[in-house]
């Protein structure tokens, strides 16, 4: 990869993720013509190899440390992190500076007490582009569905253990999930 590409101000900052995007018009000349660039700042930067510069650049929050892009939509994203729930955006939308989709916490606990937010892993559910899941430092799964009824909550929120997960994903036949801590 290029360093002029990056184009990082401050090298103090932590890079979260990166992943390659198709685009059909660069296809010919690459296959990874573009990279969808995570900092732990909030900023996401989509650069171009092929025009060698920075294509989009949004802020998605403080604390980022999970960012994902949707396998059915190489355009559009999901980013989360420490007190910085769930936002998808799409990159090819008129205003890529407001996500299409912001999570909200769900209910306080027993005790009437906030339940912390730490998105660390992010993953779109093969089945469909709408269902996204996601595994937190506090050791929950959440299954949103962004078309559901439910005031941006998550339609299904599990605890799993008291240690924190780490990274979520599906399997290449689709039908399990890993969760690792």
């Amino acid at each position: 990869m290029r360093n002029h590409l990056l184009n990082i101000p401050s090298i103090s900052r932590t890079l979260i993720g990166m992943c390659a995007l198709l685009s059909l018009m660069f296809m010919v000349q690459s296959c990874f013509s573009s990279h969808l660039i995570g900092l732990e700042n909030g900023s996401v930067l989509l650069g171009s190899f092929a025009e060698d510069k920075t294509l989009i650049e949004l802020s998605t929050g403080k604390n980022l440390s999970a960012i994902q892009q949707c396998p059915h939509n190489k355009h559009v994203i999901a980013t989360g992190g420490k007190e910085n729930d769930l936002k998808i955006w799409n990159l090819e939308g008129p205003d890529t500076t407001v996500p299409i989709f912001c999570a909200r916490n769900i209910p306080h606990d027993f005790l009437e007490l906030r339940v912390p937010v730490w998105v660390q892993g992010v993953t779109f559910l093969p089945q469909s582009s709408e269902l996204v899941a996601v595994c937190t430092r506090y050791g929950q799964v959440r299954l949103y569905d962004p078309k559901a009824d439910n005031k941006c909550r998550p339609v299904i929120n599990m605890q799993f253990m008291d240690h924190p997960l780490m990274s979520i994903a599906t399997t290449q036949n689709n039908r399990y999930g890993w969760l690792a801590s």
